[in-house]
C-alpha cells in the first residue's frame, strides 16, 4: 500500500465506466460524470502530519485536485478534502 507523508492522503476513488440510457445508448468517459463538482471518496491511508481528524475507512467528498495518482489510488493534500 502507498504511504502518504506530510499533510498528503491517499484516497480511493472508483470513476464512472459507463452508462446506459433508458433508450439502451452506452454512455461513457467524462459525460458520465460533472467532473466540476466534488467526489466522494474513501480514505486509503493518511500522511504523518494531517492536522484533520481524518482516519483511514472514513468517507470523504474531495475537490478534484489530485497531486498524483497509481490506479484507484489518488493523493491529495489536506486542503482537498471538503467535507
Amino acid at each position: 500500500m502507498i504511504r502518504p507523508i506530510n499533510e498528503n492522503i491517499a484516497i480511493i476513488y472508483e470513476e464512472a465506466k459507463e452508462k446506459t440510457t433508458d433508450s439502451g445508448i452506452i454512455v461513457s468517459g467524462s459525460a458520465v460524470e460533472d467532473r466540476s463538482k466534488p467526489a466522494v471518496a474513501i480514505i486509503a491511508a493518511v500522511g504523518n502530519k494531517i492536522k484533520s481528524d481524518i482516519k483511514v475507512g472514513d468517507t470523504v467528498l474531495w475537490n478534484r485536485q489530485g497531486k498524483g495518482a497509481y490506479g484507484n489510488i489518488i493523493i491529495v493534500d489536506e486542503g482537498s478534502i471538503i467535507a
